[in-house]
């Protein structure tokens, strides 16, 4: 009668859990147009130049040779995006509090690997991934929309002591064009993966009360 009564247990709990869903995965991967570095709300200062504000600064092209994305990448070259994250079934919940099923997050854009995605944001147009500290990047889902890497992010500004002088700066990010978006259905994650240690451990002691018995 136990056994019958666990059997029945574990069944009615899968078929519950089945009807939602702890989390789901989305791979997604783009073609991209490099737009170009830039540098937002702050000021140069060097012994020619004193304090010249800027709202918004295009470090490609610069003779002064500002830090850009990638040194070897001209404005107007294509590169790829690839992501590969796992998205809560509350869309206001971060993924780093959420149980993912086991399932690694992480980003490629183009030479730069992301590293291990620690939150995830779902905005109306699209996403927003971070890692580490400071960086991160956004992106809609629609060729013509933009995918923005964040070197620094907007609460924090930075001071960037270069050998002819100092640019202090809010904002540095690349820019790019989204040209091409391949985006597969979301796979849901389903419970019942996460009840499976569970009934294992069922099914053994079942086994371990026959042989008990006989």
């Amino acid at each position: 009668m136990f056994s019958r009564r666990l059997c029945l247990s574990l069944l009615a709990a899968c078929g519950l859990a089945s009807a939602s869903h702890a989390a789901t995965v989305i791979n997604i991967e783009m073609t991209l147009r490099y737009e170009g570095t830039f540098y937002t709300d702050g000021h140069i200062r060097t012994d020619a130049e004193d304090y010249t504000f800027f709202d918004s600064f295009l470090a490609d092209g610069d003779p002064r040779g500002v830090p850009t994305f990638d040194p070897g990448m001209k404005v107007g070259d294509r590169t790829t995006f690839r992501a590969s994250i796992v998205l809560p079934e509350d869309a206001r919940t971060l993924t780093r509090q959420f149980d993912d099923g086991g399932r690694r997050q992480g980003c490629q854009l183009g030479p730069l690997t992301c590293g291990t995605v620690t939150e995830v944001f779902q905005s109306p147009d699209g996403y927003v991934l971070n890692w580490g500290e400071l960086e991160g990047v956004s992106f809609g889902t629609q060729a013509g929309q933009r995918l923005t890497y964040l070197f620094t992010p907007e609460y924090r500004g930075s001071t960037l002591e270069l050998s002819w002088g100092t640019i202090v700066y809010d904002d540095r990010f690349a820019s790019f064009t989204i040209l091409d978006v391949a985006q597969p259905a979301p796979v849901p994650v389903p419970m019942p993966a996460l009840l499976l240690p569970a009934g294992l451990g069922a099914l053994a002691f079942l086994r371990r009360r026959r042989r008990m018995v006989s």
